[in-house]
């Protein structure tokens, strides 16, 4: 950053998928280690270095949620969200970035409760 300090850059592309009724799709859980652990966020993946966030989701769509890929309109601006801590894995300050991609699923789309 400005004054020196080593600052580690993690980001992330999100897709905030939402039907006609205003139900959000998420992601409950991780299977890690053979162990499932709760977590609740929005699907997406984190954006390698030299990627842009809108190549990141697209490819997500095309590969994670290709079944579903039919039924999603993807909006073309997406929302960008900055913000700096101390990392709880690194020893060093974190700088996140989210790319949050609006998505609308069309009527008809198979959306289960």
């Amino acid at each position: 950053n400005e004054d020196g300090t080593q600052v580690r850059l993690l980001q992330v592309a999100a897709l905030r998928i939402m039907n006609p009724q205003g139900l959000v799709l998420a992601v409950l859980g991780r299977h890690e280690g053979g162990v499932c652990k709760p977590h609740c966020a929005l699907p997406g993946q984190r954006i390698p270095s030299g990627c842009q966030p809108r190549e990141i989701a697209d490819r997500f769509l095309e590969t994670r949620l290709q079944g579903l890929q039919r039924w999603l309109k993807v909006d073309e601006n997406f929302e960008l969200v900055a913000k700096e801590s101390d990392a709880k894995k690194a020893s060093v300050a974190t700088q996140y970035r989210k790319a949050t991609f609006n998505i609308t699923a069309k009527p008809g789309m198979p959306w289960h409760k």
